[in-house]
C-alpha cells in the first residue's frame, strides 16, 4: 500500500490498527519507505497517524526529516520539525543532507530551527566542508552566517579552506580565510 501510494488502503489500515512505527524487511521505517518510494499521500497519512514516531531512523540511522530535506520538501520538513522532529544529531543528519543537494531554503529552515551548524558526519566533514565541495555559494552564506567554523578539520585535517583550494576555487578560499582571521582578531578583543 505504502509502494502504490493508496491512501485509501492506508486509511483502512489504520481503523484496523496498523503500527505506523512498523519497519519493512529492509529496516526501513513505513515514513522513511514512503519517501523513498516517493508515494506522498502515504507519507502524509503516516506523519499525521497521532502514534507516529517522528524520529524513528532505519538501520543507517537516517530519520523521516533526513530524506525531505535530501529531496528539498520545504513544506514537509517544516511539518516535521513542528511535529517535534530533531534537527541534529551525531552523524549524518538532515543539515548534511540537505546542503550535500544544495537545497537551499531547508538549509535555512534547519539553521533557524537549531541546528548544530559544526556537528560532523562520519567522515568528520562540517556541512561547511560539504557545501564548499559542491560548491553553493547560497549555502555557504548561510552557514557561515549560522556561525559555522571555515576552520573546522575533518579527520583528514582538511578544512573548507583547504577543500575550497583543493576545487580550485581561490576567490572562495581567500574569503574563508579572510573570515577566519576577522573572527580571531574579533576573538581576540574581547578577551
Amino acid at each position: 500500500m505504502i509502494k502504490n501510494d493508496r491512501d485509501a488502503e492506508m486509511r483502512e489500515l489504520f481503523r484496523t490498527g496498523f503500527n505506523p512505527n512498523r519497519k519493512n524487511p529492509d529496516q526501513q521505517p513505513a515514513l522513511i519507505y514512503a519517501a523513498r518510494e516517493d508515494s506522498w499521500r502515504a507519507f502524509d497519512l503516516l506523519m499525521g497517524h497521532p502514534k507516529i514516531d517522528i524520529n524513528l531512523g532505519n538501520q543507517y540511522n537516517e530519520t523521516p526529516i533526513m530524506y525531505t530535506a535530501l529531496l528539498g520538501d520545504l513544506a514537509r520538513t517544516k511539518k516535521l520539525i513542528e511535529l517535534g522532529a530533531r534537527v541534529s544529531q551525531p552523524g549524518w543528519n538532515a543539515l548534511h543532507y540537505a546542503t550535500i543537494k544544495s537545497q537551499v531554503p531547508v538549509v535555512k529552515l534547519l539553521l533557524s530551527n537549531g541546528a548544530s551548524v559544526d556537528e560532523l558526519n562520519p567522515d568528520g566533514d562540517t556541512a561547511l566542508i560539504l557545501a564548499v565541495r559542491t560548491g553553493n555559494v547560497e549555502v555557504i552564506q548561510a552557514l557561515i552566517n549560522a556561525g559555522s567554523d571555515p576552520t573546522a578539520s575533518n579527520f583528514k585535517a582538511q578544512d573548507a579552506i583547504d577543500t575550497a583550494r583543493e576545487k580550485g576555487n581561490i576567490p572562495l578560499a581567500q574569503a574563508l580565510e579572510k573570515i577566519a582571521r576577522e573572527r580571531r582578531a574579533k576573538q581576540s578583543a574581547t578577551q
